[in-house]
């Protein structure tokens, strides 16, 4: 069943905020939840002070990474990112991190006149990649089972422990997706139990305790939002916010719904607020919807209608 192509507008103090509305995916894609769904993790990242988009999408020679500014009407290629799949970026934005298909991880500079530079090196084809620059300046990458730890130049690192997370999804350790916390705290990140058809949950990685945390079972895909919480979709879609207390790492209140529609997993979250939510049209490619986060005068995540 496909998504509703519904797209609802939010604002930031009760005043309309303007919001575009684009295509970027010209081939529509499946939700990870699906059986048999390929190439999962996130395909879409938004700079940290929201100046640019960068999204992979299909090309002559396969995939490759696209970049959208804010204020450009269409997309284009980035140099040097071919196969390029679930992209993110560095704290500071100068650094457009990505996956490739055959396994290895790279980074790329967000404002083009360089190439890709190889950080790891892999063979290992999976349908798992994900990656995130952390507060420390080193880097998390999940490309086949379990997550590695290098450098910002690729040595390696002590790896986190995540055997908790592995053995509550009954020893399977492919992880979805994984996005930085800030201030050094660790990362969020989802395990997919079996498959993530059959089901996943969220976790946080604290990076001082070197140990893991369950925060939101059936869940698939969540960022931190500096309004204090969490935001994530189900796994039978929709966006959601929990409050999130950043100094326990630990969830502090109930779920509120913020968007229906947004396909589980694919959405993108900057700093700056700036979010990106694709839904799924019927028979259609994705349209993405990208603008500021619904907050109200005291800064607090509203729901659409309230």
């Amino acid at each position: 069943p496909g998504f509703s192509d519904r797209l609802l507008t939010y604002s930031l103090t009760g005043r309309s905020t303007s919001r575009q509305q684009v295509v970027l995916w010209r081939y529509a894609f499946a939700s990870p939840v699906n059986p048999g769904a390929t190439r999962l993790g996130y395909q879409a990242a938004i700079a940290p002070d929201g100046s640019m988009i960068v999204f992979s999408d299909s090309s002559a020679s396969g995939r490759m990474l696209m970049r959208k500014a804010r204020d450009a009407a269409e997309a284009t290629p980035i140099p040097g990112t071919e196969q390029g799949v679930s992209p993110s970026f560095s704290l500071d934005g100068k650094w457009i991190l990505f996956s490739t298909q055959t396994g290895d991880l790279r980074k790329v500079p967000s404002a083009g006149g360089g190439g890709a530079v190889t950080i790891v090196e892999s063979k290992v084809m999976t349908a798992f990649s994900s990656s995130a620059w952390l507060a420390d300046g080193s880097i998390v990458q999940s490309m086949g089972p379990g997550v590695q730890r290098v450098t910002a130049d690729g040595a390696p690192l002590r790896a986190p422990n995540l055997a908790a997370a592995y053995a509550n999804a009954g020893g399977q350790n492919d992880v979805l997706s994984l996005t930085a916390l800030p201030k050094g705290n660790g990362f969020l990140f989802t395990v997919c139990a079996s498959s993530c058809a059959v089901g996943s949950a969220v976790w946080v990685y604290d990076a001082a305790a070197d140990s893991v945390r369950l925060l939101l079972p059936q869940a698939i895909g969540a960022w931190y939002a500096a309004t204090g919480h969490l935001v994530y979709t189900r796994r039978e879609g929709g966006l959601y916010a929990v409050p999130f207390n950043i100094s326990s790492l630990q969830v502090t209140g109930g779920p509120v719904a913020l968007i229906d529609g947004v396909v589980p997993n694919l959405f993108a979250l900057s700093p700056s607020g700036l979010r990106c939510t694709p839904s799924i049209r019927p028979k259609r490619p994705p349209l993405a919807s990208c603008g500021c986060r619904a907050t109200d005068a005291r800064n607090r995540w509203i729901p659409h209608g309230a």
